[in-house]
């Protein structure tokens, strides 16, 4: 568990400049749930709007993503796969359906959304998102294309390498060792975690992870997140406009 500083001041944090931030934010009409600042290790500040608390699980929407793209450090480091490796071969149920240019996705493309998919799935918890993901037509180039299904197919691919689903795959090397307890994720009717969303944790859990992002993948002077991922993510891929 994070120390908790007795002010903001203590680790350089400037109160009045928090308490302008939540102004700020309810004058503007947005929804505030709860707000935790960490420096130095230490929590700076931690407050809640009613009827919100620390252990009040938020849907963390796109920074799902994020989560998905920690799940493939692990298994990187673990052997299970590259930045190259391709996805076709796991994916052989739908090698009925041809293309020359499936060979050229590989877990890199997809962590950087250029799939060159043209397809955007509506969150229907039926669908078999690879099938659909599989027969949608290529777009006329590779280039960034913010995609949910880029997410998923990571996630499904996770689910075939290492025969858990993500959660269940991060609950022992991120969850647990943050001290989190094993969160609520959305999956469709074939078991797979949403890679694109469908996550839920509370303030505290996301102020964990962040941190230990920031602390180049360790906790509390423990080794959690390999090193080598903090880095990898914080490169230049390419171009998002």
């Amino acid at each position: 568990m994070l120390e908790r500083a007795d002010r903001p001041e203590d680790v350089g944090v400037n109160s009045d400049a928090v308490y302008a931030f939540l102004k700020e934010v309810e004058d503007s009409g947005a929804e505030n749930h709860g707000l935790v600042v960490v420096r130095h290790g230490k929590i700076a500040f931690e407050g809640y709007r009613y009827p919100y608390s620390a252990e009040t699980p938020h849907t963390m929407f796109s920074v799902t993503k994020s989560i998905v793209s920690t799940a493939v450090g692990f298994a990187i480091d673990e052997g299970l796969l590259t930045l190259e490796t391709k996805i076709e071969p796991y994916f052989s149920e739908y090698f009925h359906i041809k293309n020359k240019r499936w060979n050229k996705i590989t877990v890199e493309s997809l962590l950087t959304m250029r799939s060159g998919k043209a397809f955007t799935f509506l969150q229907d918890m039926t669908a078999d998102y690879a099938k659909l993901f599989m027969l949608a037509p290529f777009r006329g180039n590779d280039k960034f294309l913010y995609s949910n299904n880029d997410a998923y197919m990571l996630s499904a691919l996770l689910q075939k390498v290492t025969g858990q689903s993500v959660v269940d795959y991060l609950t022992p090397r991120l969850f647990e060792p943050l001290g989190i307890k094993k969160p609520f994720w959305e999956t469709n009717s074939l078991g797979v975690c949403i890679g694109g969303t469908g996550l839920y944790l509370t303030v505290p859990d996301m102020a964990k992870i962040g941190y230990c992002f920031l602390n180049g993948g360790k906790y509390e002077g423990k080794r959690v997140i390999p090193a080598f991922w903090t880095e990898e993510v914080k490169k230049y891929r390419t171009d998002t406009m």
